[in-house]
């Protein structure tokens, strides 16, 4: 499989370098190739590869000043601020300090007006922002964004029998529903919560809050298991609980993001339980191989199979749960398969917010970046994505 893995990788970098990419989040455009290209000279040590991420990096900040951009995480000013540091911390751009200050002050601002509106959501709203002033604390005004999210979320946080928990109001506007909306995804919901606080909690900060915050929030999510027989063992979102159902398995939604979280919390506040409930929701999602929305599937990191591939490879080499290097394998292989197509690139082809076929996405989240990027990491485990994609801390 090798082999063909460097095959693919290859041929996704000469698409990748065609490309003539107009937008520039991390998640959705150059942002994110600069770290393609980041990763391949480190897996190949060309310095072509060096060359071409500095390049990529450098029209994407330059473009800074000239455009204007959406406040998020996905394809707004976080995540290409987020971008723009790892480079930095990764020593392909040297950068002064001074550079940032602008960039810090606009995420800051942005993301303090999200927290006031109850806004929490990872790819979009404040959630984002607590990863990147989290990288960002040699600037004082780092720590007092970070100290107000925590002290908001203490506020908003609705308490009840089963523990506490935080409606998502950007699903709740999707959605249209006149009723509370509570996600389990690690995109969206409630487990990004607790991952980004688990990051403040190894950041030194606020730990006595965080170690109370988290087991109370875990102990509502393992409330909201499914009843015995279903696909998934935990639920994507809940809007009535009478009419809860089955998740896919993928990175946005699912019992893959809970896993990872319930390890994380269990190992970062020593507590044994989490980590078996982790265990068990491995387990149970290694007799997957049907992700239940396969109509759709396609090769995408965010709900398709390059993101459990990722989640597998996270499994066999942090938790050493048995069976799930096999299960990797099993999900790099699909992912090669589906890009045997004639058409796409790469000859890939993903699906559309409407689930139809034949966009040419070259995005980290849902496209043809985060494809090679996952590809990579089977030839050379990195933890670059975990990194960016909250799957660890």
């Amino acid at each position: 499989m090798k082999n063909r893995v460097i095959k693919k990788i290859l041929e996704i970098e000469r698409c990748l370098g065609l490309y003539n990419e107009p937008t520039i989040g991390l998640l959705t455009g150059s942002m994110g190739i600069s770290i393609f290209y980041a990763e391949l000279y480190k897996l190949t040590g060309e310095e072509r590869y060096f060359e071409r991420c500095l390049s990529v990096a450098s029209t994407a900040m330059d473009n800074l000043a000239e455009h204007s951009f959406s406040h998020d995480y996905s394809d707004g000013f976080i995540g290409i601020g987020c971008g723009i540091n790892w480079l930095v911390k990764n020593q392909f751009l040297e950068i002064t300090e001074h550079f940032f200050d602008e960039i810090d002050d606009e995420i800051f601002r942005g993301g303090v007006h999200d927290i006031d509106n109850g806004q929490y959501d990872f790819l979009h709203a404040a959630g984002g922002a607590v990863i990147y002033a989290l990288s960002r604390l040699s600037n004082p005004k780092a720590l007092v964004f970070i100290n107000h999210f925590v002290e908001a979320l203490c506020k908003i946080k609705q308490a009840d029998q089963d523990g506490i928990k935080w409606e998502d109001l950007l699903s709740k506007q999707v959605l249209q529903s006149v009723t509370p909306v509570y996600n389990l995804g690690l995109a969206h919901g409630i487990p990004s919560i607790v991952m980004i606080l688990l990051r403040i909690f190894h950041a030194g900060l606020h730990k006595e809050i965080i170690g109370a915050l988290v087991p109370q929030s875990l102990n509502w999510v393992v409330r909201q298991r499914l009843k015995s027989g279903s696909t998934s063992v935990y639920p994507g979102r809940i809007v009535d609980p009478r009419q809860a159902q089955s998740s896919r398995l993928s990175w946005c939604y699912g019992d893959l993001g809970l896993a990872t979280t319930f390890w994380a919390a269990g190992i970062t506040l020593n507590d044994k339980s989490w980590q078996n409930e982790g265990v068990t929701l491995i387990r149970h999602s290694l007799q997957r191989v049907d992700p239940l929305d396969d109509a759709s599937l396609d090769a995408a990191f965010c709900h398709g199979t390059a993101g459990i591939a990722c989640f597998f490879r996270r499994f066999a080499t942090t938790m050493q749960v048995a069976d799930c290097d096999v299960r990797h394998d099993f999900w790099i292989d699909k992912t090669l398969k589906l890009g045997e197509t004639s058409n796409g690139i790469a000859g890939y082809t993903f699906s559309t917010q409407t689930n139809e076929f034949g966009s040419k996405n070259i995005g980290l989240l849902e496209g043809l970046t985060g494809v090679g990027l996952v590809l990579m990491d089977h030839i050379q485990p990195s933890n670059t994505l975990d990194e960016f994609m909250l799957i660890g801390v």
